[in-house]
């Protein structure tokens, strides 16, 4: 699933990897529509995405990942 708009009631949702075993990232908030910060949960290191962009296709949801259970 693409990246959606930071929802800080639903955190779990809201962690993604670059591609399969990718650095961890969650989102820290959002700008405006549709730009949302991500935080690489490693390093603390934050950047913006802006949802829909090709950019933003190849970060996938961890609870989407497989193996994963929602």
């Amino acid at each position: 699933m693409p990246i959606s708009p930071y929802d800080p009631e639903n955190d779990l949702v809201q962690l993604y990897r670059v591609g399969q075993g990718g650095p961890l990232y969650r989102s820290v908030g959002w700008i405006t529509s549709p730009a949302v910060i991500l935080e690489d949960v490693a390093t603390g290191q934050q950047h913006t995405v802006v949802i829909g962009c090709p950019n933003a296709d190849r970060y996938i949801r961890l609870i989407d990942e497989p193996g994963q259970e929602a």
